[in-house]
């Protein structure tokens, strides 16, 4: 095996063993768009075309153009590219057709990576927004940069933050396809009860939560909260809590030219993790067992004031079930500004494809706004498609609006879970009053500039 690929290799593993290189549309995180599921690998039926034999490029017989995806897209987002594309795509492109391999979710980046060390080469690949440097790295997927120049695709009308994310080096290497961000919820019956209006800043956030915590039965003990941390989840201080790291106008590390460096040992680290501890006595004593659907239930339920929603909440059973009544707002701001995360998927044109043009064809074709807006199963990653059904719905309104705020909560680099871990240990350790905030960011800092260190040797 070639050097590089061992090391990224290696390097990869290691992270999907950690956790996997999550996407979120449920709670999970980076790219957020599914969540692992077990299974077997499977070729899914293909793209509908004029023709499904395959044949070399140019010559105006039909091409097959293979791709991978998670299989949590099988169901959803690759439906709706077929879909697409034979109403939109085929009438003018009869000679091309594309057939998706699925694999499950933790094991796709490691599946593209092994066949490629084994010669079998994709042409549409399925790219974690953090996985955009492994894959260039190993040459799995092949530079943009020519391709975008000859487009009309209009660059402006995407995430800043997130179009970076497609991108390494000073080098274009994906297209951005799908991306997420959060807002927050509230239940503003439990508000005007208190007579407190809606939160601007997390300091009202703060005094929303110790107004509305309180004992409602009787029974000695509080069962109503101002919110509830998903303090099983590795992500939360990261992604969901983390916003308001973003908030206060920094994140858990940065990238400076080549170099990383994390960020704990910051004045906006410090006031982050104060606000945080405050807000531990307005949830359940229990609150460190909860999983994501015992909080979504109590919201659900009216017995939370305040919760963190991605679009991921419409489609929610617990939701659907009972029924979406709470008013989403623009996250109330930090020290310094109104912060959302976001991950996402992107897509990748394989470097060994016989047929780049065609891929490309279909890019081009899957970046139009419209056909953006019904293709992919989160957020557009582009804020014109949000005149386009299904997102043209109000319900999303709020959301293209933070997307305008919206930012990846670090550098997106392989590494990016375990950094998201050691942080998690560290700020538990806080939060539970095993450490102080000092010792814990201190430790922190250690930790994660020691991950950020080893990407120079």
């Amino acid at each position: 095996m070639h050097p590089l690929f061992k090391r990224v290799l290696t390097t990869l593993l290691a992270t999907v063993m950690i956790f996997g290189l999550t996407s979120c549309t449920s709670g999970g995180a980076p790219s957020e768009a599914g969540s692992a599921t077990e299974g077997t690998s499977e070729v899914s039926e293909a793209a509908p075309a004029a023709s499904q034999e395959s044949s070399d490029a140019g010559t105006g017989a039909a091409v097959t153009l293979k791709g991978i995806a998670t299989t949590d897209w099988q169901e959803t987002v690759v439906k709706n590219i077929y879909a697409a594309m034979e109403s939109d795509f085929t009438p003018d492109n009869p000679d091309i057709t594309v057939s998706f391999e699925h694999v499950p979710f933790a094991e796709l980046d490691k599946k593209i990576i092994t066949s490629h060390v084994g010669g079998v080469y994709y042409d549409i690949i399925q790219t974690n927004h953090p996985s955009v440097g492994v894959f260039a790295d190993s040459g799995i997927i092949e530079p943009l940069d020519s391709y975008f120049e000859s487009s009309d695709i209009d660059l402006a009308q995407y995430n800043e933050s997130f179009l970076e994310s497609a991108s390494y080096k000073g080098t274009r290497y994906a297209l951005p396809f799908e991306t997420d961000c959060r807002v927050l919820a509230v239940n503003e019956e439990l508000l005007k009860a208190e007579g407190l209006e809606l939160p601007k800043t997390k300091e009202d956030m703060l005094a929303i939560a110790e107004k509305v915590t309180k004992d409602t039965d009787g029974d000695g003990k509080n069962d109503q909260y101002g919110i509830v941390y998903h303090f099983t989840n590795v992500w939360f201080p990261t992604y969901d809590l983390g916003q308001w790291i973003l908030g206060n106008g920094t994140s858990i590390f940065k990238e400076d030219g080549d170099k990383y460096t994390a960020c704990f040992d910051t004045p906006e680290m410090k006031d982050f993790m104060d606000w945080a501890i405050q807000m531990i006595p307005y949830q359940p004593t229990d609150f460190i067992s909860y999983d994501g659907t015992q909080i979504t239930s109590l919201f659900a339920d009216g017995k939370v004031a305040m919760y963190v929603a991605g679009p991921w909440v419409f489609a929610d059973p617990i939701f659907v079930d009972k029924g979406w009544s709470y008013t989403t707002i623009i996250n109330p701001t930090g020290s310094v500004k109104s912060g959302s995360s976001m991950g996402g998927w992107h897509w990748g044109m394989g470097s060994m494809s016989e047929h780049k043009d065609e891929v490309w064809r279909v890019f081009d074709f899957l970046s139009r706004p419209e056909i953006s807006a019904r293709t992919v199963a989160s957020l557009p990653p582009r804020f014109d498609a949000y005149d386009h059904a299904p997102y043209n719905d109000e319900k999303f309104g709020i959301f293209k609006q933070q997307l305008e705020t919206a930012s990846l909560p670090a550098p997106a680099i392989p590494e990016l879970t375990e950094i998201a871990e050691l942080w998690n240990k560290q700020f538990q350790a806080a939060m539970l009053g095993e450490k102080s905030i000092d010792d814990a960011l201190a430790t922190a800092q250690t930790d994660v500039q020691a991950v950020l260190d080893k990407r120079g040797e």
